[in-house]
């Protein structure tokens, strides 16, 4: 064996052993040795300073080329979020621009598993996580899709029936129920109150005769009761005109 390649061995050693222990100045110097290679062995010298918390390691680590481009399977964000390194995990994040979509739901349901929302936030706002929200809405896994709504994800309505879609027709009922609760209920078009003249067919109940309300089809019911109508149903329950 070369004198060099022994070298090399033995400083990647040394150096994955000083992430470990947190020794940046160590980290440092050996860094800069040219037989140095810091991503190898799987990239143990990131792992171990992720592992550990060692956020000024990872760093010094992040900044050399060999570790970027052996880092690209991820497990280092993975252990940073198993070990709560929140840090670490916008260190890496930041470090990486390129995350396809499937390693991005990985990312987020690992940081789901572990109810980090404030983690999943920052995921989510992060530009290389952009494409992976259909991923999540797709991926028949609850806790992630209530994770992502929690984070502050907003979902406009029409997107939001395709995901219904989605969930019904693989007989999601969970998620069903769960998206259906955060569609926006209608609210009835603002106008005076009046005074019933007919029995409300929505409850059958002759009581509260002053909070009528006139639809445009000049049909009449409690106000309550067709607010509560039209949160299932946008028609009217006599003729079935359109209300909203």
């Amino acid at each position: 064996m070369s004198i060099i390649k022994t070298l090399a061995l033995k400083n990647n050693e040394a150096i994955r052993l000083a992430s470990a222990t947190g020794n940046a100045d160590i980290v440092r110097m050996l860094l800069t040795r040219r037989e140095v290679n810091p991503g190898a062995m799987d990239s143990e010298a990131l792992m171990e300073a992720t592992k550990r918390g060692h956020s000024d390691v990872v760093r010094l680590l992040l900044a050399h080329p060999k570790v970027k481009s052996s880092a690209r399977n991820y497990l280092a964000v993975f252990t940073a979020i198993r070990n709560n390194h929140e840090d670490i995990v916008k260190l890496i994040i930041n470090n990486e621009r390129d995350i396809p979509s499937r390693v991005g739901l990985q990312i987020i349901e690992r940081a789901t598993n572990f109810r980090n929302i404030e983690l999943v936030q920052f995921l989510l706002n992060h530009q290389s996580f952009k494409g992976v929200m259909y991923s999540i809405f797709h991926s028949d896994n609850l806790p992630t899709i209530k994770a992502a709504v929690e984070a502050g994800y907003k979902i406009d309505q029409s997107t939001l029936d395709i995901f219904l879609q989605h969930a019904r027709s693989n007989g999601n009922d969970d998620i069903v129920e769960y998206l259906e609760s955060l569609k926006e209920i209608p609210k009835l078009p603002e106008q005076p109150l009046t005074v019933m003249t007919k029995q409300c067919i929505i409850c059958l109940s002759d009581e509260n005769i002053l909070q009528g309300y006139m639809t445009a089809c000049n049909h009449q019911f409690h106000a309550e009761c067709l607010q509560q109508w039209i949160a299932k149903h946008n028609s009217c329950p006599m003729c079935r005109s359109s209300i909203i």
